[in-house]
């Protein structure tokens, strides 16, 4: 006959249990996550927008401002650009996105696009190296400002290259994204 064995939980024991947990349930969490979206993308092809589409989709058209953007460097209109900051001679680099809404289109159809949480895979648009007493203007010098890396490399004597890469207006553009109908008011 086995004798029952009682094991009870210490104190440190609770406490290991209830850190795996909660160290846990995020991994468990992005992991499902990844999961579904490697299934989303496997059968994610693109749609056109005359056939409405709704959900995961991917559409591609015509890129129209509804409000205008100007990047620094080239003085495009564009619906955002992305300023990489590179110290010339160092590892430090850094980058700052500013995009706004946009509306793509395709075949008469709109839609539009909302900018917040996007990833961008854009095209180099200009670039300019800064020697370190070189005078900048206003708006470059306000944008490097919100970027401490660049102030740092300007106050240590580093020339900066800056990289501008947009989005620019009437470029064709392709959308990742969830979908949904909007309805309006008649």
């Amino acid at each position: 006959m086995d004798i029952p064995v009682f094991l009870y939980p210490s104190a440190a024991g609770l406490s290991f249990a209830a850190a795996a947990v909660a160290v846990g349930a995020p991994l468990f969490s992005d992991g499902l996550r990844t999961l579904r979206l490697n299934r989303c993308f496997a059968t994610l092809r693109e749609t056109a927008l005359a056939d409405m589409p709704a959900g995961f989709v991917h559409v591609s058209g015509q890129v129209v401002l509804e409000s205008p953007l100007f990047s620094p460097l080239s003085g495009a209109a564009c619906a955002g650009y992305r300023l990489e900051v590179h110290g010339i001679g160092t590892p430090v680099a850094r980058s700052l996105d500013v995009f706004r809404r946009f509306r793509v289109i395709a075949g008469g159809i709109s839609a539009r696009v909302h900018t917040a949480h996007a990833r961008w895979q854009l095209s180099e648009t200009a670039t300019r190296d800064v020697a370190p007493g070189q005078p900048l203007s206003q708006n470059l010098e306000a944008l490097l400002a919100r970027l401490p890396e660049a102030s740092w490399l300007r106050r240590s004597g580093v020339t900066l290259r800056i990289v501008e890469r947009t989005l620019a207006d009437g470029a064709q553009c392709h959308v990742v994204g969830d979908a949904r109908q909007a309805r309006p008011l008649e």
